[in-house]
Parts: C-alpha cells; structure tokens; sequence
C-alpha cells in the first residue's frame, strides 16, 4: 500500500513539474512572438490593448533629440536608430580607451565610428549598465522588471535589454564588437 502511494504520488509530482515546464515554455514562445513579430492583425492590437488596459506601462524616458533626416517611427520604415550596449554611453571615453589601450580590443573605434560614417542620418543609442536599468524600469511592466532584476549575470541583463530595447524602439541592434560594412539603407 505505501509503495502504491509513494509512486502514485512520484507521478503526480513528475506531472505537475511536466506542466509548469510545459507553461513556462508557452510563455517564454508568446514572449519572443510578441518581440520577433510585432502586432498586425485586429486581433493582435486587440490583444495588446487588453494587455495594456490590464497593465499600465511605466512612464518613459526621453529619446535623444533625432538629427536632421531623423525619421523615427515612420510607417512601413526601419526606424533610424542603431541600438548598443557598452560598459560606457560616452563616445570620447569610448575613443579615449582605444587611443590609450585600455580597451582590448584595439579595433574598437574603427567598427564603432564605421556606423556613425555609414549611417550618418542614424541615431546611435548607447545603454550602460545603469542607463539600461533605467530603461527597463521606465518603459516595462513590473513583471517583466522583476524578470530582469532576478538575471543573475551582468550579460543576461544585456542580452535581455537588446531585446527589449528592439521591442520599445525598433531600429537596429550591433554589437560594439561589430563593423558596419554597408549602410543600413542598403541591407
């Protein structure tokens, strides 16, 4: 009798494991549907205006003021931003660590100022670590700041920012690691 139990109670066990598995796998696709391909249909938008509704976003952060040709935001368009993360916003200090050494990576001015020189009507946004914390908190629900807050590793956090940075704008997301070897209107 009380092996009966003990793996009737096993199985159950394994079950409700397989089902939270099974629910947290549902979320995690709904997640990456919303991010890879943004609302289309009557359904879609209704959908997100339910969500919405039901969880008020946070307050915003300002966009940088866009350079003339800046078209953000325009219909059937790529918007006109090219999105980064990097230990510092600052395009001097970014320059000043190549110059010196300090950066390892010796190429680094060169792949940086190659987006700039390509994409001259481009905007480059650059999120540090407590920039892009902001940023997640200003612009997402609790539930998705609290997802992001629980990352244990400093990169994790990145490599979710770029995604919802993606999200929020739109745009182009390059590594700092990454030259621009075309202008973006030509991809």
């Amino acid at each position: 009798m009380l092996n009966k139990l003990s793996k009737q109670s096993i199985a159950s066990s394994r079950r409700r494991r397989l089902v939270r598995a099974v629910l947290r796998l549902a979320l995690l696709t709904a997640l990456f549907v919303l991010v890879a391909f943004p609302p289309r249909s009557k359904l879609d938008l209704q959908l997100l205006a339910w969500r919405r509704a039901r969880w008020p976003p946070a307050p915003r952060l300002p966009l940088p003021e866009p350079r003339a040709g800046h078209v953000l935001g325009a219909p059937a368009a790529i918007p006109r931003l090219v999105l980064r993360t990097f230990w510092t916003r600052d395009p001097a200090a970014i320059a000043a660590a190549a110059r010196n050494g300090s950066d390892p990576a010796k190429a680094r001015l060169a792949w940086f100022s190659s987006w700039t020189n390509l994409n001259p009507a481009h905007i480059q946004l650059i999120l540090d670590d407590a920039a892009g914390d902001a940023f997640v908190k200003s612009h997402f629900a609790k539930s998705v700041v609290d997802a992001y807050q629980k990352l244990p590793l400093v990169v994790q956090r990145a490599d979710m920012i770029r995604y919802l940075m993606l999200y929020e704008f739109g745009g182009v997301y390059a590594d700092m690691d990454t030259q621009c070897l075309l202008p973006v209107e030509e991809w």
